[in-house]
């Protein structure tokens, strides 16, 4: 579990150690999450139910949904956390490129448009989509993936 917001130079969130961890591992649970645009209840009820996943991609289009679950799970007691020891995150084209997150002190949650996240031997592209038009084609988004040497490739 997420025991305190720490965000990483590489944009992901969570402590180092749990980071570095599920690159090594033989398998991993990912839950993908997008486009929940002002729906904070839901977001925390999927969240719970699927609160032993390894990692959580928030694919954008509700970014202070999340930033509302940060903020709820820092509050919370160990045993009652919610959010996943490790979160990765976009900017959808309906966020902001960061979001202040009302803790104990000051935070705040800066969103790449893109990220890459090596996991269980994996390499995940995340991106929310629009910057690569997959509205009307995947292709852009094909070329980045095969550029980057992805395995798997998430949007919103």
């Amino acid at each position: 579990m997420l025991n305190s917001f720490q965000q990483n130079a590489d944009y992901l969130i969570g402590d180092k150690t749990d980071i570095e961890s599920l690159k090594t591992k033989t398998s991993a649970s990912i839950l993908v999450i997008s486009d929940s645009h002002g729906n904070p209840n839901i977001l925390k009820e999927i969240l719970t139910k699927h609160k032993n996943c390894d990692l959580l991609c928030f694919c954008g289009d509700g970014i202070n949904d999340l930033a509302t679950s940060i903020e709820e799970n820092e509050l919370l007691p160990e045993k009652d956390k919610f959010l996943p020891s490790v979160i990765a995150c976009v900017q959808g084209n309906g966020d902001y490129n960061s979001v202040q997150l009302y803790t104990d002190e000051v935070k705040y949650l800066r969103l790449p448009k893109s990220q890459i996240i090596d996991i269980a031997n994996k390499r995940i592209f995340l991106t929310h989509g629009h910057e690569y038009e997959v509205y009307y084609t995947k292709d852009f988004l094909l070329s980045k993936s095969i550029e980057i040497n992805a395995d798997i490739v998430i949007f919103g």
